[in-house]
């Protein structure tokens, strides 16, 4: 009895670990744009103010920061700068339509109908922002190919949950 718990957690753990790392290499649209902000939003060399004092930090550039040549980092700043300004556009067109639909959202809360009408709108800007991130993405593993392509994606997935480009010391 307790081998067979045992097999079974063993083999559930195992499939869920296997899940998670398959999911890995499925870029995450949210991720990927608040890198390509970063990137394009990128004062490389600038001092790192604290309370409006030198901290004695410097913001880094690109290849130090990520190893890339030189024509790399132009190409990820091109691609960046073109992503952003698409999804910042997307974000200011749709902002009082997500406004007026959050408002209706609060006012239909007893018509179900309606909700999931308003939601469906919500979901759909949503999905037309993930489209963007996903052509950009795209075009940035074709214009590095397969191998730096992979070492970009190792990167951000290595400081998703921190800065992308944290200060170095001067």
């Amino acid at each position: 009895m307790f081998r067979c718990i045992a097999r079974t957690t063993v083999t559930v753990l195992c499939l869920m670990c296997g899940l998670c790392r398959g999911q890995q290499d499925v870029p995450d649209s949210a991720i990927y744009a608040t890198f390509f902000r970063q990137v394009a939003q990128l004062k490389s060399g600038a001092t790192v103010l604290l309370n409006g004092r030198n901290s004695g930090l410097v913001q880094p550039s690109v290849p130090e920061s990520m190893g890339l040549t030189d024509g790399e980092t132009e190409i990820l700043h091109a691609l960046a700068t073109n992503c952003d300004a698409k999804t910042r556009t997307l974000d200011e067109a749709v902002r009082p339509a997500i406004f007026e639909a959050r408002l209706q959202l609060i006012e239909s809360a007893d018509k179900p109908a309606r909700v999931r009408l308003v939601q469906q709108r919500l979901n759909d800007i949503e999905n037309r922002r993930n489209q963007i991130v996903r052509v950009c993405i795209d075009e940035l593993a074709r214009a590095f190919g397969d191998e730096r392509f992979e070492v970009v994606q190792a990167y951000i997935w290595s400081r998703k949950n921190a800065d992308f480009f944290p200060p170095i010391p001067k």
